[in-house]
């Protein structure tokens, strides 16, 4: 990961680069064994990084902005151009989540958070992956966001003086091809069993699971990837009508230990063809799950 700065030293960009990523042979601490979270494959997590900003539709959690970038050479910080994801860097007093108490933040944002970690399968959500943006008398833009879904235009994090905000970063290891190493720390995190607001109800009510993996084939992104975050996406809708918490449809999506199929993960592995018919069986499957007894 590099920082790129100003000539007077200020933070304006993230870069990561393609050939440095886990199990990529560039890498700086030598694993380039082509091993990666979550069975994806070596040098494709910075389409990840994209992706999960576009994915954020109406910038509703917080992403900062995040593009595919070739890096050029002449900028002096490699000797070749380099291909990697650019990010806008997070302006402000920031401190990692991991470094405060969970008291700290507010319902709705641990909310947020949540429901894209399950929509992307995050592989690597903990604390130190969670910028904290502490209070400050001036109001700072976090993430501006053109949704090509829905062709609008929205900045929902300018204007949050007085409290603690929480910034989703580094999505390298969300969208995975199996459904191994799923990590949500916010599980842990008290808001996780209160029930969801209306805002964040109506927000889940409108995301289309069918756009999603359009929108993913365009980057590239496989199609097991695509798969689970679709079946992911469905269960969170699902849950969420069902009048579940983020925490319950978490640990639905969420293996219960490492060789224990997840309930979803199961009902996917038990409904795959290649017919239309797939997705009506898994969303009714999930259905039932979910009925009282």
């Amino acid at each position: 990961t590099y920082i790129i700065r100003t000539p007077q030293g200020a933070g304006v960009a993230i870069f990561k680069p393609a050939d440095e990523e886990p199990g990529a042979y560039c890498n700086p601490r030598g694993n380039n064994d082509g091993q990666a979270l979550g069975g994806i494959p070596p040098g494709q997590c910075y389409l990840r990084e994209e992706a999960a900003y576009l994915l954020d539709r109406q910038s509703f959690v917080g992403v900062p902005e995040t593009v595919t970038f070739q890096l050029p050479a002449a900028w002096g910080v490699f000797w070749e151009d380099k291909l990697g994801s650019l990010q806008r860097f997070v302006q402000g007093e920031v401190k990692a989540a991991a470094d405060l108490t969970p008291a700290r933040f507010s319902t709705e944002d641990v909310h947020r958070i949540g429901t894209l970690d399950i929509r992307l399968c995050n592989c690597d959500r903990h604390g130190g992956n969670l910028l904290a943006l502490m209070p400050t008398d001036t109001p700072i833009a976090i993430a501006t966001h053109t949704d090509t879904h829905t062709d609008t235009h929205t900045d929902m994090h300018t204007d949050q003086t007085g409290s603690t905000r929480l910034v989703p970063i580094d999505h390298g290891s969300v969208l995975p091809c199996s459904w191994d190493d799923l990590d949500f720390e916010w599980l842990w995190y008290p808001q996780s069993a209160l029930p969801f607001s209306a805002a964040t109800l109506s927000y889940i009510e409108s995301l289309d699971p069918d756009a999603d993996g359009e929108l993913l084939r365009g980057l590239g992104v496989e199609e097991a990837a695509i798969e689970i975050c679709k079946a992911a996406t469905l269960t969170l809708k699902i849950g969420a009508e069902a009048g579940l918490s983020l925490r319950q449809i978490g640990n639905l999506v969420r293996r219960p230990t490492l060789t224990d199929a997840s309930a979803i993960e199961a009902i996917l592995a038990t409904s795959r063809d290649s017919t239309q018919g797939q997705w009506d069986r898994v969303e009714g499957k999930i259905r039932a799950l979910l009925q009282p007894p």
